[in-house]
């Protein structure tokens, strides 16, 4: 098939390549010969069916074939003069199905009018055996009928154009019929100046141009080879004679002629006006009937002037249908549904009077038709490139046109045209209807040439170019709407319009709709926006319909008054039938034919937006997000009210708003409209309320700036203009003051030096002009004492003193500040005059609530810094920190750094992501300000708050490990320095995991010696301190640091201190608590201990504990702890609390030392038994197993362990020891592979354990999540060599995972 040619012949040079490169091509090679397969098969297949064709022999086209395909063979284009009733729409496909064509590729065949394509499908169908959709099909808009099995493809010219987007050599056809190129539209010319291009490259592809009255020179040349033109062919029409009267409107105040209507004449030779439209059509059918039998085909120029025509006819005939003459009267125009255009083509035995448009002309055939009534005018679009604006004015149609309409009653008969209009105007009028190409807007055409990189527009083969006028104004206009840049490139938002069918401006509403999230809404306005208004205001019932119309009305704007009508419609037709729905919308003066339109419309533009990837969202109706849309679309269209009711548009054109708007009585200071439209006044239409301060940001790269009036601001430190911003000559900005340095920075360089730092009109005092200043007192002075005037020097010397050390670029104190800031470190002084030149320099710190002189972090206020270095250590933003605020710091409020940072770190995270994320938020930029406006500075971790906002942008999960931290500038990432009590930096950095192995413990010990008598007492032995407050606020300087009372056990007495954080007070709290109670019980608890039965063996075994001292005084201390806590509850906090706690404690005693007796008797069984287990293996194979024991009841049994561990883990050692003597047992069995296995499991996890442990101690920290991490090792053990123990709490790889994750860095 041609159309897998192209797709093939790649994937041949893709096999040929990989084959010369001896790289692999098989995969390839089997999908290229099961692709040539298909494709050939398919050929063969479609060679077999075949349609048998078989002309109409009374056509005279038929006659005509031989010729026709000798010349379709010889050439590749052929010119078919085919008068009207020759045939050619029908036959011409057959005859290119009976050379063979069709088979290899399509058989295209266009027509100008959507309603042309279905009723030639529907007849070449007929002419084949065929059901419309088979072996002939068609393609309109929205609706698409062909099958893989279509050989004959009708569709309208702008299909065939739009498939040119994904065909651009349309290789899906063999042959191409140009259908009715007469009528010149756009979309015809661009096809003919396609096809010139493309044929060169196509040599099997045969194009056959056909029209009636066709200027065949011109076209014969257009696509002529060198000096010999295409072939042209001429066939005369199947017509008969057709009798021309001409009935123009005459004189209303001449007398009647004649009262008798004569057969041939008028009815009534009255004069009439020529306003009087209606009633010469009235007359003209009077005529007519009298003529004799036959059904009447009347042209009017507008779908109003049929409904009216229709009305007044129906009235007319009213009494002949009672006498049994019915007559049917039809409406046919464009828009009429399918059902009732299908109406058209059924005859009736009695009179049928068609009323239609010009779609009646040409490729539409009527059938039965005797007769046509002429009004000799039309709709014409026409373009005004000065006004831009696009009209349809009613204007008389051409001689071709005319003499086409006339042929319409010459095919079956002789017949009768009576033309409304005079001979001698007919002969006056223009040949042809001049092409649409030169009177309308090209924006589409341009965006389409650009998108297939044809080139200019201006070098496009065209029959008959564009005038240079409408080319300029058409890329004025895709400039306007950002679909190209200054130098006529393609945008990307070029290339998603050209990707929609639709009109440029339409299209740019959907995708500012898509950036705005109100897409939803904005498809139904470009809906409501692409078809006639639904609402009728009938002539008779305008109060009516008026009133009617009132509930959909808006205020602000008619474009939410569609959103209304919408809403009601829907709202009607959930509940409705088909007949109610009609009968709904007649009531409500609506048209039901176009309200059904516009709902088809608004699904196929859902179904276009949504195959580029477009995805409507929630509907919210926000005003200014739709507006804000809708205005991209309309920069044009912008107007200003500047009289009491007339507005300035673009181009300084005076316009009116449509009196039938809802904005008509408020009228808006500033407006935009939809459309722009001239009758006996330029007026508005489809209008809407907008905020001004819109405009700008819409439409920056339209604005023109003008400055007037420049001066020195002293207090702005700056040089200032007014600054007046225009759009198409409509001041959006009159006046605003604004720095003239981006202006013209020379001379607001020159007015800031002379101005601001020689004559010191500046309120900004900066350190080096008060320096000058002193300096120049005191020059002034010693001038006064010694009468020598030359010591100080004038004006414009002290000019160039600063002239020559200021750069050529600061042009205002502002950035003369920030320049300082940066030149000072390395010169300092270097705008402080000295006695000769009277200078040195200084600056302030620029501070602001975005970029504060302090944060506070947790519950701490703390002074910041910032720098402007990129590549230095200190670029950034510089958090000031004293140590012993350390570990109170939160290191999530790190992240947000400063809330002026925050914007640009959102679109430095963004940038950083991987592209299969970044490109869903392009341009980052405005997803990271719409980021930024959504968050609540300072509340949680702002990497995860950031892939949280993303996540529900995307709607696809952005983790934080997506981020690429690393890929930050510095001066997004926090800097800490970290300062003792001078001031002195200790350490410095952006990473606190770092900056804690610097300082280690020092952030805690020197919390520790905080200057706070109460808080530092030594060798307490009672409770003589008074309370102890779980928390209490402490100075450093100027800074508040939480504090934390805290007992500490010093082994014979104990030591009040504050330490920073709360669980390690905690922690040492209790041990201090239970010192001072094991003190004060110091008899009772030595009675108990001694008398323990195996206290001896215990000691012999605590050899290894620590020593017998040390078993026997942690024994007292575990004694002491039950009785002192035998349940959690709160520490004592007072003196009186304490001694309560104790006197309860010293009646607990004796239970306490049973429940210690028991447990550490079966600790100290189980560590023997195991001991002995340990001595027992031998094997050299199993020494890595005994090692590792031992390591463990070391770590188990460290000096103190009976009071480090909490008692409940405690109670867990013998099982622990037990677990250990069955691992070791099981060794002889089951041998090492398996235990050495689960050792090096347990082993990767201890080392990681033991190196967070060892930075915990040597940071002086107690972390509650580690110390659980460490008892689920030991249970972790159970489970891996004696599982048959159980585990005391569930444990596994994964929940250690979970509880590590939960402990400190």
């Amino acid at each position: 098939m041609l159309a897998d040619q192209f797709r093939l012949r790649r994937s041949l040079d893709s096999v040929q390549r990989a084959a010369k490169g001896k790289q692999q091509f098989d995969r390839s090679l089997k999908r290229l010969t099961d692709s040539l397969a298909k494709s050939i098969e398919l050929r063969e297949k479609r060679a077999a069916n075949l349609p048998a064709v078989t002309l109409n022999a009374d056509l005279p086209v038929s006659g005509r074939r031989d010729e026709i395909v000798e010349a379709i063979e010889k050439n590749q284009v052929v010119i078919l003069c085919g008068e009207t009733g020759s045939g050619k729409s029908t036959q011409l496909p057959l005859i290119c199905l009976g050379m063979g064509r069709g088979v290899s590729g399509t058989i295209g065949h266009t027509q100008p009018r959507r309603i042309a394509a279905r009723s030639v499908a529907a007849r070449v169908a007929e002419e084949v055996g065929s059901s419309v959709g088979n072996a002939v099909g068609f393609k309109i808009r929205f609706t698409d009928t062909t099958s893989p099995q279509t050989y004959v493809k009708l569709m309208t010219d702008g299909i065939l154009l739009a498939e040119s987007q994904g065909d651009r050599f349309f290789e899906q056809y063999d042959t191409i019929i140009i259908d009715e190129a007469h009528e010149r539209s756009l979309n015809i010319d661009f096809l003919l100046g396609r096809l010139k291009q493309i044929l060169p490259r196509r040599p099997d592809l045969k194009v056959i141009i056909t029209s009636a009255t066709i200027d065949a020179k011109r076209f014969a040349e257009h696509f002529g080879k060198g000096d010999k033109p295409a072939p042209v062919i001429e066939v005369s029409g199947r017509t008969y004679p057709v009798e021309m009267r001409y009935r123009p409107p005459f004189d209303p105040d001449a007398k009647d002629a004649e009262q008798t209507p004569k057969r041939g004449s008028p009815p009534n030779n009255r004069r009439r006006s020529e306003a009087d439209m209606q009633a010469a059509v009235m007359d003209a059918v009077d005529e007519l009937m009298l003529d004799g039998p036959g059904d009447i085909l009347i042209f009017m120029p507008t779908e109003r002037d049929i409904h009216e025509t229709a009305k007044s006819l129906r009235g007319r005939l009213l009494g002949r249908i009672s006498k049994g003459q019915k007559t049917d009267i039809l409406p046919l125009y464009a828009r009429l549904s399918t059902k009732e255009q299908s109406r058209i083509f059924q005859t009736q035995p009695h009179r049928r009077i068609v009323i239609a448009t010009n779609v009646a002309e040409s490729s539409l055939t009527v059938p039965g038709i005797h007769y046509v009534i002429d009004s000799g005018t039309a709709r014409i679009s026409r373009y005004s490139a000065r006004s831009r604006m696009q009209r349809l004015p009613v204007e008389p149609v051409s001689q071709a046109s005319a003499n086409q309409r006339a042929g319409r009653c010459g095919r079956i008969g002789p017949g009768i045209c009576i033309r409304l209009y005079s001979e001698d105007d007919y002969k006056g009028r223009d040949a042809y209807t001049s092409p649409e190409i030169q009177r309308t807007n090209l924006a589409s055409v341009i965006l389409q040439t650009t998108a297939l990189r044809m080139g200019p527009l201006e070098d496009f083969p065209f029959l008959e170019p564009p005038r240079t006028g409408t080319i300029t104004d058409g890329y004025r206009s895709l400039y306007e709407l950002g679909a190209i840049d200054e130098k006529n490139s393609i945008t990307e938002v070029g290339r998603q319009l050209s990707r929609l069918p639709v009109d440029p401006r339409v299209g740019r509403l959907i995708l500012a709709g898509h950036e705005e999230n109100c897409l939803h809404e904005v498809l139904v306005i470009a809906a409501a926006l692409e078809l006639q208004d639904p609402r009728d205001r009938p002539i008779d019932k305008q109060q009516a319909a008026d009133e009617a119309h009132a509930k959909f009305q808006d205020a602000k704007s008619d474009f939410m008054s569609y959103l209304k009508l919408w809403d009601f419609y829907h709202k009607v037709r959930s509940g409705a039938s088909r007949s109610q729905l009609r009968t709904a919308c007649q009531q409500n003066f609506l048209s039901y034919n176009r309200m059904r339109e516009w709902v088809d419309i608004h699904h196929q533009l859902s179904e276009l937006v949504a195959e580029v990837g477009l995805k409507p969202t929630k509907r919210q109706d926000n005003f200014d997000a739709i507006h804000r849309a809708l205005l991209t679309g309309f920069l044009a269209s912008i107007a200003l009210l500047t009289d009491r009711h007339e507005y300035t548009a673009a181009g300084s054109q005076k316009v009116t708003i449509w009196p039938g708007s809802g904005l008509f009585k408020e009228k808006p200071k500033w407006i935009v409209a939809a459309e722009l439209v001239e009758t006996t006044k330029r007026y508005v239409r489809t209008v809407a309320r907008i905020n001004p301060d819109w405009i700008e940001p819409i439409a920056g790269h339209l604005m023109k700036k003008t400055y007037s009036d420049p001066e020195w601001d002293s207090q702005a430190g700056s040089a200032m203009a007014f600054e007046k911003v225009t759009l198409f000559g409509i001041p959006v900005i009159p006046r605003r003051r604004t720095r003239y340095s981006k202006v013209n920075a020379e001379l607001s360089r020159e007015m800031m030096i002379r101005d601001g730092l020689v004559e010191g009109h500046l309120e900004i005092q900066l350190p080096f002009l008060r320096h000058n200043a002193r300096l120049m007192e005191e020059l002034e002075g010693l001038q006064t004492r010694t009468r020598r005037f030359d010591l100080v020097v004038d004006d414009d010397e002290r000019f160039e003193f600063y002239d020559k050390r200021i750069p050529k670029d600061v042009a205002d104190i502002h950035h003369l500040k920030r320049w300082l800031n940066k030149a000072e470190k390395n010169h300092r002084g270097l705008l402080n005059m000295q006695k000769v030149d009277l200078r040195r320099t200084g600056t302030e710190e620029v501070t602001g609530q975005e970029f504060p002189d302090a944060v506070k972090v947790g519950s701490i206020q703390l002074p910041i810094e910032y720098h402007l270095e990129p590549g230095s250590p200190e670029d950034g933003v510089t958090l000031e920190l004293p140590q012993e605020a350390f570990n109170q710091i939160d290191q999530n409020r790190l992240g947000w750094l400063v809330p002026g940072l925050v914007e640009e770190k959102v679109a430095a995270l963004i940038k950083s992501l991987p592209k299969s994320l970044r490109r869903q938020f392009v341009p980052a930029a405005e997803t990271a300000t719409q980021v930024a406006s959504q968050l609540k500075f300072g509340q949680g971790n702002f990497e995860q708050t950031i892939a949280r906002q993303l996540t529900e942008i995307a709607r696809e999960p952005v983790a934080v490990s997506d981020f690429q931290e690393d890929r930050l500038p510095n001066h997004l990432r926090m800097n800490v320095r970290i300062v003792n009590e001078e001031g002195e930096a200790l350490a410095t950095g952006r990473d606190l995991k770092t900056i804690r192995q610097a300082i280690g413990s020092n952030a805690s010990s020197s919390f520790s010696k905080i200057d706070d008598d109460r808080w530092q007492r030594d060798g307490l032995k009672t409770w003589d301190f008074g309370e102890l407050p779980a928390q209490v606020t402490v100075h450093r300087g100027s800074i508040e640091l939480k504090g934390y009372p805290t007992l500490i056990d010093e082994g014979d007495c104990v030591s009040l201190r504050l330490r920073d954080l709360p669980a390690r007070s905690a922690l040492e709290t209790r041990a201090g608590i239970r010192r001072l109670t094991a003190i004060a019980l110091a008899r009772p608890v030595k009675v108990q201990i001694e008398n323990i039965p195996r206290l001896s063996q215990w000691v012999m075994l605590s050899a290894a504990m620590g020593g017998a001292v040390a078993f026997q005084k942690n024994l007292g201390d575990l004694i002491v702890d039950r009785a002192l806590f035998p349940e959690k509850g709160p520490y004592p906090r007072t003196e009186a609390e304490f001694q309560q706690r104790v006197k309860k404690a010293k009646s607990l005693i004796p239970v306490a030392t049973q429940d210690v007796i028991v447990l550490v008797g079966a600790i100290m069984t189980g560590y023997a038994s195991l001991r002995k287990a340990i001595n027992s293996t031998t094997s050299p194979h199993w020494k890595y197993a005994a090692d590792d024991v031992k390591k463990q009841i070391a770590a188990l049994t460290k000096p103190g362990f009976l009071t480090d561990a909490a008692w409940g883990w405690l109670r867990q050692y013998p099982r622990y020891f037990e677990a250990a003597t069955v691992r070791l047992s099981k060794l002889p069995k089951s041998g090492a592979q398996k235990d050495s296995k689960a050792q090096q499991v347990i082993e990767d996890l201890i080392g990681l354990y033991e190196y967070r442990a060892e930075e915990h101690r040597e940071r002086d920290m107690f972390d509650p999540n580690l110390e659980h991490y460490r008892w689920m090792l030991e249970e972790f053990r159970v489970s891996l060599f004696a599982q048959e123990l159980r585990t005391a709490i569930p444990v596994s790889e994964v929940r250690l995972e979970k509880q590590w994750a939960q402990v400190s860095d």
